[in-house]
């Protein structure tokens, strides 16, 4: 599987920020999407690499 990076845009009332954070967090961990990235070449985690 090839992992791609994505870019998206919310917006919400003021003061909303953590909640709005909160529910991406949410549907990207129902929908089994990665939430933590690494710079550089290797900024997904493969099988068998050691993640920190």
């Amino acid at each position: 599987m090839e992992c791609l990076p994505i870019a998206g845009s919310i917006a919400g009332a003021h003061g909303s920020d953590l909640m709005l954070i909160d529910l991406v967090k949410q549907a990207f961990d129902m929908a089994g999407r990665l939430t933590d990235v690494t710079a550089g070449r290797r900024a997904f985690p493969q099988d068998g690499w050691l993640t920190l």
